[in-house]
């Protein structure tokens, strides 16, 4: 059994293994980066009143990231999550994160199918996220490797610059 002494004592001979750690995030593989945005995103929708979308320069701050490439920095694990959530039958959390200049969602948006964006950002702000239990960084990296394998059959599909505009009119 695991004790608080026990606990003290392991710290003193591992000065690394603390309970409550500062990670850096950027440079971070991308599953670790997907675990740090659902939080930063599950916060967003929860507290965000009135209800609308996040630009990519916004989470870039919260996250520490330089705003500069935010899309392209950020579109891996938004991606990620975008699958995650289809996989547990749920709006897809990041389709809420938006370009400041288009207000549309990058090349990387994944979208339910026979769905629309802004049916699924109205979605995504009527569900209570906190109720659900956030995805760790190794889910998230278990859906990479599969991703990055071609090995799973995701239900929804990636849109293009095009369709997003298309859907936004």
């Amino acid at each position: 059994m695991c004790n608080f002494a026990h606990y003290r004592r392991y710290c003193r001979l591992h000065p690394r293994a603390t309970m409550l750690r500062k990670r850096s995030v950027q440079g971070a593989r991308v599953w670790d980066q997907a675990e740090h945005l659902w939080l930063v995103l599950t916060a967003h929708v929860m507290t965000a009143n009135p209800q609308r979308p996040i630009t990519y320069g916004e989470v870039a701050n919260r996250l520490r990231y330089p705003t500069i490439g935010a899309t392209r920095t950020l579109s891996r694990p938004l991606g990620l999550i975008g699958h995650a959530c289809l996989l547990a039958q749920l709006p897809p959390l990041n389709i809420i994160v938006v370009s400041n200049q288009t207000g549309a969602p990058g090349a990387e948006a994944i979208l339910r199918p026979n769905s629309t964006i802004e049916a699924d950002q109205a979605a995504i702000f009527s569900i209570d996220w906190f109720s659900w239990r956030a995805p760790v960084a190794g889910s998230f990296r278990a859906l990479w490797e599969s991703y990055k394998d071609g090995e799973s059959g995701f239900a929804g599909a990636t849109i293009s610059a095009e369709e997003v505009e298309n859907n936004l009119r």
